[in-house]
């Protein structure tokens, strides 16, 4: 397992045990958090957990994105030693991310996801009104870490 997924790995455990209470009813599970940042993150990791998973019986060849490679490297390392609000405007571009973004979201999104649906997602989780919040709120700036690019890159790893 690589550094990536023993985070993503170790930040779902540390959801779980942040749990209010888990309640079988016959077949189905709920959860209750407390608060909206652990829900989040417990998302983001399940989801990252099955896309992981899913990757692993598919061999990239059938899945026709051996061409990535060289995008994925680019990504990588067009990210490294940027302010945060840089790395969210990288994202939201790039088409990678938009895929990722349609994974993660297709039980809830109908329609393709595009620089502005991207952008709108990092809004939202990150509960900012513009990039620029990034760079000058620590809590925004972690849950853009947390909750948006250290999910990406595991499911970017896996991909």
């Amino acid at each position: 397992m690589n550094r990536s997924n023993a985070n993503l790995k170790s930040k779902f455990l540390a959801v779980l045990s942040h749990l209010k209470s888990v309640h079988p009813n016959q077949n189905e599970i709920t959860l209750k958090f407390t608060d909206p940042i652990s829900m989040e993150t417990f998302k983001l990791a399940a989801m990252n957990s099955l896309i992981a998973e899913s990757h692993q019986f598919a061999s990239l060849g059938n899945l026709g994105k051996r061409s990535d490679t060289y995008h994925r490297q680019n990504l990588e390392d067009e990210l490294y030693q940027q302010q945060t609000s840089r790395r969210a405007a990288i994202l939201c571009r790039n088409p990678l991310f938009w895929r990722y973004l349609e994974e993660i979201l297709s039980v809830v999104l109908d329609e393709k996801v595009d620089e502005l649906r991207a952008r709108e997602y990092i809004y939202k989780v990150c509960n900012i009104s513009h990039r620029r919040e990034l760079d000058l709120s620590p809590i925004s700036e972690s849950n853009f870490h947390k909750l948006i690019e250290d999910s990406f890159l595991a499911w970017l790893s896996c991909y």
